[in-house]
């Protein structure tokens, strides 16, 4: 291993394993597998494709594939051509991926023929990469300096402007070389892909599998958002090293020790965003301890991902009721500051700075807001240190220890994506016509408190009037419509007073009209399994799931109840359907067509890998 080399790219670092390890399987996902020797064939063969495309130093290109392995390949095409890759989710609609393109100026995006209409529109070359297997394997010799960038992975904005952060090979590099002796990753592990590209928590997932020559395996989106089926991923992979947000783990658990796939689980790493001990505490229940290791990470995407460690003490969750981060990861540096910039005493508030080897180059193309949090200072010494400004606030304890305590400002988490309110209130004003608003979460899920010039909308209008422009996860499962917004005596918002709001809401709000006296049987199968996960009778078919009180997580819980029942259903359908009569309608159609996308994907998968094996025979190799 030659992390020490502080001038590696991430691209030396795999072809490192590569020449370790070329046959040992690198990706799997369900029957099919590739090895190191194959992924890196494939990536060159897409790679030289994309290099006659225009992708070369300097430049940055798209990936918008449905998860699988030929988004690995492409990340890793990408690379080895110089250029920095953009993931572009699949999921969002089309609006806010031409935003995202048109920011970071692609010059290329990989993508399948879903892709078409967003590449037309912006005049972008896509490349297939399924259709790039038929080139040279070599690796490509392209030089790729540490300090080129790596990837622009998008997070929300106070603006309502989405911002790109920057992240160099230096800063990747070091952050797969920094956890060799915290966590002895090695060639035994198999590491799941649980995280979608455009969430940095998926890099990390990524290369401390494929930097340490172990298997990483590829669960699809409708597998993430359902328990059951994960755990039963984690079982049968026999997955060693888990990466999760809480509150996905939280769901998850119950299942793991169902199915028994913790006897093969070694380490749990939590990461973005707070970890609730106490829920930790009940979610583990009174059975036998695991022989599982349990790390609480935090970490930003603008300081590339991971920041601190702290190993949860398992025997203390029933009494702590801090949210303890740790401290930093070698090569990072953490430091608690007042607002004028001064370092704050043990014990107490303050914001933190993160500087070292994890600090990102900044923003695409916004200079200012750049400057704005990538700071520098000055030591006694003269020496110069970058500092990037979390925005987050903690205070030391004796020893080092750091306790988390929120935000300075008004940034939202939900479910390990950090969401700027600001974003969706322009939204909700631009698309809904509301006068005023306020958006926060309660319950994990995001709320809106509206004040509207005529009639309040309702969540169908307001989904409606955003779908089209922001991703899933921002958009409202809930509108409160108030004369005016509460403030306090100071003029301000006033939290407690939204909390009632929506509490009221929430009571008040139910799906009691309309007559299901005559409902089909998959009508009523839907029906069951709404007022199972709601809690309360369902007797309007065409009443929408968010306005009858679901949220985002609960879509989780109705899709595992059709599953249960033989249904062939994904999230997406129910986000696409969100009605029992259009929900059930799908399902009577879509069963077949599920099973035929994955048969198609399959078939594209194992045609590449083919004609891969094929091509290396036919040179001998």
């Amino acid at each position: 291993m030659r992390y020490a080399d502080n001038n590696m790219s991430i691209v030396d670092i795999f072809e490192d394993r590569v020449r370790e390890s070329g046959s040992r399987p690198a990706l799997a996902r369900g029957p099919w597998t590739l090895t190191y020797a194959e992924l890196n064939d494939w990536a060159n063969a897409l790679a030289l494709r994309l290099s006659a495309d225009g992708a070369q130093s300097g430049r940055r290109v798209g990936i918008c594939l449905p998860r699988g392995p030929e988004f690995v390949v492409a990340v890793l095409a990408v690379l080895k051509t110089g250029a920095a890759y953009v993931p572009l989710d699949d999921s969002y609609p089309e609006e806010r991926l031409g935003f995202l393109a048109t920011d970071s100026e692609l010059s290329v995006i990989v993508g399948d023929g879903a892709a078409d209409d967003v590449c037309t529109r912006l005049g972008v070359t896509r490349t297939d990469p399924g259709e790039a297997t038929g080139h040279s394997v070599e690796n490509p010799g392209r030089p790729v300096k540490a300090d080129d960038p790596a990837y622009v992975i998008y997070t929300s904005g106070t603006t309502g402007r989405p911002k790109g952060v920057v992240v160099s090979h230096r800063n990747l590099a070091g952050l797969i070389g920094r956890p060799a002796a915290e966590f002895n990753f090695g060639t035994s592990d198999t590491l799941l892909l649980a995280h979608s590209f455009s969430f940095d928590f998926s890099v990390w997932e990524m290369w401390t599998a494929l930097a340490y020559g172990a298997t990483l395996v590829i669960a699809t989106y409708e597998e993430i958002r359902n328990p059951r089926r994960l755990a039963s991923i984690l079982a049968r992979e026999k997955i060693t090293v888990l990466n999760q947000t809480p509150s996905a783990f939280y769901r998850l658990w119950r299942d793991v020790v169902r199915v028994g796939a913790h006897g093969a689980l070694r380490l749990v790493i939590f990461g973005g965003e707070r970890l609730d001990p106490a829920k930790l505490h009940t979610t583990l229940g009174s059975a036998p301890r695991p022989n599982v290791e349990f790390v609480n990470m935090y970490g930003i995407t603008e300081t590339t991902v991971h920041v601190t460690r702290s190993t949860v003490d398992l025997d203390q969750l029933g009494t702590e009721r801090r949210s303890m981060i740790g401290t930093p990861i070698p090569g990072v540096e953490l430091s608690i500051r007042d607002a004028e910039g001064r370092v704050c005493p043990e014990g107490v508030t303050g914001e933190l700075w993160v500087g070292g080897a994890g600090v990102a180059l900044g923003y695409h193309n916004r200079p200012e807001l750049t400057a704005e949090k990538f700071v520098s200072t000055i030591s006694p010494a003269g020496t110069t240190q970058r500092w990037y400004r979390s925005g987050d606030l903690g205070r030391a304890h004796p020893g080092g220890d750091v306790e988390f305590l929120g935000r300075a400002d008004r940034q939202l988490n939900l479910r390990g994506h950090r969401v700027e309110p600001e974003e969706v209130e322009r939204a909700l004003v631009e698309r809904c016509g509301v006068r005023d608003v306020v958006v926060v979460v309660e319950n994990e899920a995001l709320c809106a408190v509206v004040v509207s010039g005529g009639p309040a909308p309702d969540i169908g209008q307001v989904r409606r009037g955003l779908s089209g422009t922001l991703p899933p996860h921002m958009i409202p499962s809930l509108v409160v419509p108030v004369a005016a917004i509460p403030l306090d005596a100071h003029g301000k918002t006033d939290p407690a007073a939204l909390r009632r709001l929506i509490g009221t809401a929430i009571r008040r709000r139910g799906a009691e009209r309309g007559d299901t006296s005559v409902l089909s049987g998959t009508q009523r199968v839907v029906r069951d399994v709404w007022q199972k996960v709601l809690g309360r009778a369902v007797t309007d078919l065409d009443v929408n799931f968010f306005d009858a009180g679901g949220h985002s997580l609960a879509v989780v819980d109705v899709v595992d109840g059709l599953v249960a029942l033989g249904y062939a259903v994904r999230v997406t359908d129910l986000f696409a359907a969100p009605t029992i009569r259009s929900c059930a309608a799908r399902l009577d159609h879509s069963g077949e067509a599920v099973r035929r996308d994955a048969v198609d994907r399959g078939s594209r998968f194992v045609d590449a890998v083919e004609s891969l094996r094929v091509h290396r025979h036919g040179e001998g190799t």
